[in-house]
């Protein structure tokens, strides 16, 4: 039976960044929160290869938000607004990410086509019903996927929201790729995105990004169930420090 982890009031360790953590793939480790995103956090002091110790598989945005970053397989690939696939230098600084130490508990086959919340519908079914949260590797031959990807930012940072409606969008159809996902509950609800967040990378690593949605003809998903959540806040002086979130 696997224990919750507790450090405080919830499943949530604080750790400095000058070192990696043991291999776990219940720990999901995350830099930053969703909401500092939202609010226009960009800046980051954690190094890529500071990430990529603590997980082999994720996703997140590099400085300035340039693009939109998936991890797989122990690599980082950044899927820009040109529609094309690049690879970071590990020195790229992170202002959020979210990565695991990926080992499937429970592994599902996608025999016929589903599309995006049909798929998060059956998948659902295949969880426990309790308030864990959970890794996702989806490898497969999709029917259509489409992705958008950020903009370069300068500062001073806008707001997410207003910057959403700038990303480019592009629809690929009938691709071989894989989708990184997490679902994390309620409760994390300002540390995380709740519900389903995909990222996608097509087989000839030239297509990558955010998922706005999809549809897969078949596959299979590679489900790694998680209780500890490790949180690196960002170090002094970048944007993180001087968001105010009590509103």
């Amino acid at each position: 039976m696997k224990k919750l982890f507790f450090a405080a009031v919830i499943p949530l360790l604080i750790a400095s960044i000058s070192g990696c953590v043991c291999e776990n793939n219940r720990r999901v480790t995350q830099v930053s929160t969703y909401e500092a995103l939202y609010k226009g956090a960009f800046d980051g002091s954690t190094t890529l290869r500071q990430v990529l110790c603590y997980g082999d598989t994720g996703f997140g945005v590099i400085e300035n938000i340039d693009g939109e970053m998936i991890i797989y397989d122990g690599k980082a690939y950044l899927g820009k607004q040109d529609g094309k696939v690049y690879t970071p230098s590990m020195d790229t600084k992170i202002p959020f990410a979210t990565v695991v130490k990926f080992k499937a508990d429970k592994e599902v086959d996608i025999a016929n086509e589903m599309g995006m919340k049909e798929f998060e519908t059956y998948i659902d079914k295949q969880l426990s019903k309790d308030n864990l949260f959970a890794g996702f590797v989806i490898k497969g031959t999709f029917k259509r996927v489409k992705t958008k990807s950020y903009p370069p930012q300068t500062k001073p940072y806008k707001p997410l929201k207003e910057i959403i409606a700038t990303q480019p969008e592009f629809d690929y159809r009938n691709i071989k790729g894989t989708i990184v996902a997490f679902k994390f509950p309620p409760y994390l609800g300002r540390l995380q995105r709740v519900g389903y967040h995909f990222h996608f990378l097509s087989d000839d690593h030239k297509s990558a990004g955010h998922v706005i949605d999809f549809a897969i003809s078949n596959g299979k998903v590679a489900i790694d169930m998680c209780n500890e959540l490790l949180f690196i806040a960002p170090e002094k002086g970048t944007t993180f420090n001087s968001l105010d979130f009590s509103k």
